[in-house]
């Protein structure tokens, strides 16, 4: 959601979201040994080109994620569809 609306995303390193190569390159994540204080004091440090940057990458990465989300969830339907017999 966050990344879909151009947010900055900050998980933990074990958020089930980083196994996915394509959305973990937007989202920054808290590092071993570091609170969440620092982390998101980390992320206020960088210019905001970087932030801008990761942004675009996370929103660009959600929004392809999703597409191909929506053309399976379509093609799974046309073909159940195309299997029902026409009265």
């Amino acid at each position: 959601e966050a990344m879909a609306r151009r947010r900055l995303v900050l998980t933990s390193p074990n958020c089930g979201i980083l196994d996915w190569p394509s959305l973990a390159q937007g989202i920054f994540q808290i590092q071993k040994e570091e609170t969440l204080t620092e982390a998101i004091q980390r992320i206020e440090r960088l210019d905001s080109h970087t932030r801008n940057h990761k942004v675009e990458v996370a929103y660009t990465a959600s929004r392809a994620f999703n597409t191909k989300t929506l053309d399976q969830w379509l093609d799974i339907f046309s073909r159940t569809l195309s299997q029902i017999p026409h009265a």
